[in-house]
């Protein structure tokens, strides 16, 4: 088979040629030959699509048959084995998170507040400026 040669015509352009079946397979598995481009050997009367002539097709047939793996390998494997965690789990995983969250925000929250009932009414002019403490007005928002 490898001594026909071949000439190929992609989107009705100009003729491309001559090459043997290898080369004609190795653009078949590479994608650089598509099904709808148009073929000539001798002993044809006319070009056709690659699709139609006999030997050509089944190069067509061979790749698709390589492209597809016959086992799952990488994610794909993983994936399959893997189970979504339903809606229980999930609740469990935000309550959890929750607390977490809370543990941590909890202190940086009251220094927050403590740093804002530190400053006063004044905000932090009361640091700059201290009064003396009122015990009747502890908080100094009397006056």
């Amino acid at each position: 088979m490898d001594n026909i040669q071949y000439y190929i015509s992609r989107d009705n352009g100009p003729q491309e040629g001559p090459f043997t079946a290898s080369q004609i397979g190795l653009f078949v598995s590479t994608g650089r030959l598509a099904k709808s481009d148009l073929i000539w050997r001798e002993g044809l009367t006319n070009w056709q699509a690659c699709s139609t002539l006999p030997e050509i097709s089944s190069l067509y047939r061979e790749a698709v048959a390589a492209a597809i793996p016959s086992s799952p390998v990488g994610p794909a494997m993983i994936s399959s084995s893997t189970v979504d965690a339903g809606f229980w789990y999930r609740v469990l995983a935000y309550l959890i998170d929750t607390l977490v969250i809370g543990i941590v925000m909890m202190p940086l929250g009251c220094l927050f507040q403590l740093g804002i009932f530190m400053a006063g009414p004044n905000g932090l002019a009361d640091f700059t400026n201290p009064k003396p403490f009122d015990p009747g007005d502890p908080f100094g928002v009397l006056k």
